[in-house]
């Protein structure tokens, strides 16, 4: 026992030979639960093992297999949680058992009680075991690590669409009022925690304007082009102020250079990002065309504009609600040497008025319709996106440590990113399936297998066959099993319980 850790080995023969003598230590049935199939899933694509290979692992010593420390802290944010005191158990479930060949063990009351230390239910390494863990992994480690080799992962497994449709977007996480908060920044946000530039307010606004403490937060997304799921694919988690430029190219740099230079075909940002030297950039060197909304002061704005006025009817209807119209071949914005393509839209909105905005593209379009409705993606994943953070990255943070706070985002949007490649893509989730039902045949127990501790050993057992063997205890051996089992009531356990 390492760590205060105990690992038990997959041994059907040692179980049943202690089953028999009336010897055992814990008795749990294994239902399949959402968490065990998602980790199935995972164990089918080997994710594990590549968590093996490429973690930043901070410690010297491998004391504790890598990857039970990484599903661990999976199961907190399947479980919502930015707290490693509400740390839920893992491997309940018979099948994933079978697949990992060990089971770990909750020190409380324990499957051999010799451990030394209480836990909660469920618990099978120390919270704060676990807490030191992720506090010693190096965020800019941590941040390289989901950056390249989770984006070559998926990539590896096809979850990018072969219509390669990114998007870059930015979002503020607030945190409370406390200094402590390694690397976070006072920053002017409105009460959509949208940035406010100061400098347009009167003085006496800009005097009493209220400063929100928090981190800045850019994403690169794969978006499906049915606008079912998408996927994260590089974050930068900072201080407040930096510009999102300075981010965004970062990202996407970075993708290009260590993931692939062909699977990011459009780009879709939003204002933060404009840049036409950054526009020139992507185009130039990397093929990716970009779709950005200009702001109504730029040239080739006005340019669409005044170009509009001297065609005949040239709008085209987008929707009930919207119209557009596109000048091809705009080069009068001096900092982008490459040709744009405007688009202006006339959107109704509810109030009955009439809202006039423009789209840029370096993509040559035959139909300015089908710009808007690309544009339009963003817009789609916008309530899906405020969920994520509804659930996961407006939670509390327990510690001030950049590291830890680094650790909670990064693991919230890669299970959000897993569970999305499990639930949409297709050849993805037949491979869940057929992985799913072979654990299922491997057990021969269905959803109700039953997980049987003795020793150092455990089984996962069938239902019937573990009452078979139950059913012909003699002697001292069924007097040993009728004092384990009276004992295990008065605790309070019940057979078929959570482990």
């Amino acid at each position: 026992m390492k760590n205060n850790l105990c690992v038990f080995k997959n041994s059907r023969r040692k179980v049943i030979e202690s089953l028999k003598k009336g010897n055992i230590d814990y008795i749990a049935d294994s239902k399949w639960s959402f968490s065990d199939h998602f980790f199935a899933f995972l164990f089918s694509l080997s994710f594990f093992d590549f968590v093996e290979k490429t973690y930043p692992n901070p410690r010297a010593r491998k004391n504790i297999p890598f990857w039970i420390l990484i599903g661990l802290m999976f199961q907190l944010k399947l479980n919502l949680s930015n707290s490693f005191y509400s740390l839920p158990g893992i491997l309940k479930s018979g099948a994933v058992l079978t697949r990992t060949s060990f089971n770990i063990g909750r020190i409380e009351g324990g499957f051999n009680r010799r451990n030394k230390y209480p836990r909660s239910e469920g618990e099978i390494i120390d919270q704060d075991t676990l807490r030191k863990y992720f506090k010693d992994t190096n965020a800019a480690e941590l941040t390289r690590w989901n950056n390249i080799d989770i984006p070559k992962f998926l990539s590896s497994k096809r979850a990018i669409e072969k219509e390669g449709i990114f998007a870059l977007d930015t979002t503020h996480i607030i945190v409370a009022g406390n200094k402590n908060y390694e690397n976070a920044e006072y920053v002017p946000l409105d009460k959509h925690n949208r940035y406010v530039d100061t400098s347009r307010l009167s003085p006496a606004q800009a005097k009493n304007f209220k400063y929100s403490l928090c981190y800045k937060m850019v994403n690169l997304l794969h978006i499906s082009k049915d606008k079912n799921y998408f996927i994260f694919m590089g974050t930068r988690i900072t201080g407040g102020r930096i510009h999102d430029k300075v981010l965004g190219k970062e990202l996407v740099d970075n993708f290009v250079a260590e993931v692939s230079k062909n699977k990011i075909k459009l780009l879709i940002m939003d204002r933060g990002f404009l840049d036409g030297a950054m526009i020139s950039d992507f185009k130039n060197n990397y093929g990716i065309d970009m779709l950005i909304p200009l702001k109504k002061n730029m040239n080739a704005y006005l340019d669409a504009k005044g170009l509009e006025r001297l065609e005949s009817k040239p709008w085209k209807k987008v929707d009930k609600d919207t119209t557009c119209y596109m000048a091809k071949k705009i080069t009068s914005w001096g900092k982008c040497n490459v040709s744009l393509n405007i688009i202006l839209v006339k959107s109704m909105l509810k109030s009955g008025k009439v809202r006039l905005w423009s789209l840029a593209t370096t993509r040559d379009y035959s139909d300015p319709c089908k710009a808007v409705r690309d544009y339009k993606l963003r817009w789609q994943i916008e309530e899906r996106y405020k969920q994520i953070k509804d659930s996961w990255l407006d939670r509390r943070f327990n510690s001030t440590s950049f590291n830890l706070v680094s650790a909670h985002i990064i693991f919230s949007i890669l299970v959000y990113t897993l569970i999305q490649v499990y639930l949409n893509i297709k050849s993805l989730n037949r491979l869940a399936n057929r992985t799913i039902d072979a654990l299922k045949a491997d057990e021969a127990a269905g959803k109700n297998s039953v997980i049987i501790c003795a020793g150092d050993y455990y089984a996962a057992l069938d239902p019937d066959e573990g009452l078979y063997y139950v059913a012909f205890l003699k002697g001292e051996a069924l007097k040993r099993f009728r004092k384990w089992i009276s004992q295990f009531m008065k605790n309070k356990y019940r057979i078929g319980g959570d482990l």
